[in-house]
């Protein structure tokens, strides 16, 4: 316990003094400022990657849909077309 209270009350940027959790540099550890500007950062970026991968998504989508009703009204107008011409014949 006593390397405990030691360790964590020494000064971390003294290395002279520095023993057990402190005994190697200070700049081997990122302080937490700039851990959490990282953190933020690449929040930040997958987030703007989601937002344009779901804009591409919903246009994909919305064309499919329109490709969708297109294929039906011209499947429809085909078979019209067709039955117009049988009945004509017959």
């Amino acid at each position: 316990m006593g390397n405990y209270r030691r360790s964590s009350i020494q000064d971390p940027k003294d290395p002279s003094r520095s023993s057990g959790w402190f005994s190697h540099e200070h700049k081997d550890h990122p302080d937490g400022w700039l851990q959490e500007h990282r953190y933020r950062w690449a929040v930040a970026t997958l987030r703007e990657l989601q937002r344009s991968f779901t804009s591409e998504l919903c246009d994909a989508v919305a064309e499919l849909m329109r490709l969708v009703v297109w294929r039906d009204e011209m499947g429809r107008k085909v078979l019209c077309n067709f039955c117009t011409k049988l009945h004509q014949v017959a």
